[in-house]
């Protein structure tokens, strides 16, 4: 039987899937569910994945990420391999623990993200586990509805909410009114085409078109942009300069006093009334600059973490610890959000469709 196609591009975003061998349980103790989201943590941070969403059962579990990267199976390969080793050695197991290839469909995040969300965070209530899905822990729900923060900390529950509201507060309120309202006998495969892509009509017309040209090769290296431009560090660097510098080079009185405010709002430090020379500010800035510059990077360019962090002569674990500190301080200051929100902008990169419900 021919192994089941799997393409592979920057930017792409999965729904991935891997079931205990011979549908045998694959965790026994809430301390292997721990140590796989452990690995499954590194695993994001050395393979540069996106995580948006996660639901570990008995038996199998779900991901829904983003490899900035055409990288799906060696990272996948490696947060298998990495669990199953150590689950052997813990318990003594023989054999495989995984019923052969990880299952990995392509998503289309504009048509599906919200949906397979809601699927994933359901499969709990489905099996009968629990009665609503914020009764269970070993899923990203209680992430995504702003319950629960730090368990996962490579987790971006932001994104999906997004797509409901850019406030997040009424996002989460569409979010969790999404959620039950879904049809609970939804089955997934019955939205995926030919065992491949989860998605719209011009998403999987654009699949096909790349498997035709691609021919019968089983893994697809492909540049298969959605609604991304291919950025660099430099765009990025010009677009943030474009934006501080309108909000710190103009010298009259209010804006002045703006200036200090964005230095309290936007670096959380000092107050309102802080007196602090312009010179500190733009010092303060500086750093600002580069935060921005690896966050936007991170999320926009096909580079490793070591990659991002060369240029400021840090290393990967600095660079994962400033991009969760950046995303911990959208969700605090509006004022952040709305200048990377103008940056986006300047970059052509956002686009976000907002669910009606």
């Amino acid at each position: 039987m021919a192994r089941p196609l799997r393409i592979c591009f920057p930017g792409a975003s999965y729904h991935v899937y891997s079931r205990g061998n011979r549908k045998e349980k694959i965790f026994f103790s809430d301390r292997d569910r721990f140590r796989f989201i452990e690995i499954l943590n590194e695993i994001c941070l050395r393979h540069n994945f996106i995580l948006y969403g996660f639901c570990l059962m008995s038996n199998h579990f779900h991901l829904y990420l983003r490899t900035l990267l055409a990288n799906l199976p060696t990272g996948i390969h490696d947060l298998n391999a990495g669990f199953a080793n150590w689950l052997k050695a813990k318990y003594k197991i023989i054999g495989h623990i995984f019923q052969g290839r990880f299952g990995s469909v392509l998503v289309d995040d504009a048509t599906y993200a919200a949906f397979l969300s809601a699927y994933l965070h359901l499969n709990p209530v489905r099996a009968g586990i629990c009665n609503a899905p914020e009764d269970y822990r070993w899923s990203s729900y209680l992430d995504t509805i702003g319950r629960r923060k730090g368990f996962v900390p490579n987790l971006d529950p932001s994104f999906v909410l997004n797509f409901f509201s850019e406030d997040q507060k009424k996002a989460v309120v569409l979010y969790e009114k999404y959620v039950r309202k879904f049809d609970r006998n939804k089955r997934i495969a019955e939205h995926i085409t030919n065992g491949i892509a989860l998605g719209d009509e011009e998403f999987v017309r654009k699949v096909r078109a790349e498997i035709e040209i691609k021919g019968n090769r089983r893994e697809i290296p492909a540049r298969f942009r959605n609604d991304q431009r291919r950025l660099s560090f430099e765009d990025i660097s010009n677009a943030i300069r474009s934006v501080m510098g309108a909000l710190s080079g103009i010298e009259s009185p209010d804006v002045q006093n703006d200036q200090f405010e964005i230095k309290a709002n936007f670096i959380s430090i000092g107050n309102s009334n802080d007196t602090t020379s312009t010179s500190n500010f733009r010092r303060e800035k500086k750093t600002i600059d580069r935060d921005l510059t690896i966050y936007l990077a991170r999320k926009y360019c096909p580079l490793t973490l070591s990659e991002i962090g060369k240029p400021f002569a840090l290393d990967y674990g600095t660079v994962a610890q400033i991009v969760r500190r950046v995303e911990k301080n959208i969700r605090r200051e509006p004022l952040l959000k709305s200048i990377l929100l103008r940056v986006e902008e300047i970059l052509g990169v956002r686009s976000v469709n907002l669910i009606q419900i």
